[in-house]
């Protein structure tokens, strides 16, 4: 899969769904700190940041279970101005 996932910071609600449904796809486990990405509290501009570690392979499973929509897949697009296949 092609892509970048992509995050609207201010759509986040903090709730942690995509953790916990990273966890379990990978792990079999409901245990958010044990997913590949992080979602943490950015205190100055009083909102929630997510983070991706490097272990992450953008399976799109956080994605999927993203409640607010704040994460979202940005598809790469050819000279021709198609998505490629694949």
């Amino acid at each position: 899969m092609r892509g970048s996932i992509e995050v609207n910071a201010g759509r986040c609600t903090g709730c942690r769904l995509c953790q916990l449904a990273c966890s379990w796809v990978h792990l079999g486990l409901f245990n958010p700190d044990r997913s590949h990405l992080w979602v943490k509290v950015d205190e100055k501009r009083a909102r929630f940041a997510v983070e991706f570690k490097e272990t992450c392979n953008k399976c799109r499973a956080c994605v999927k279970f993203c409640a607010g929509g704040a994460l979202t897949i940005r598809e790469e697009v050819t000279a021709l101005g198609q998505a490629p296949l694949g």
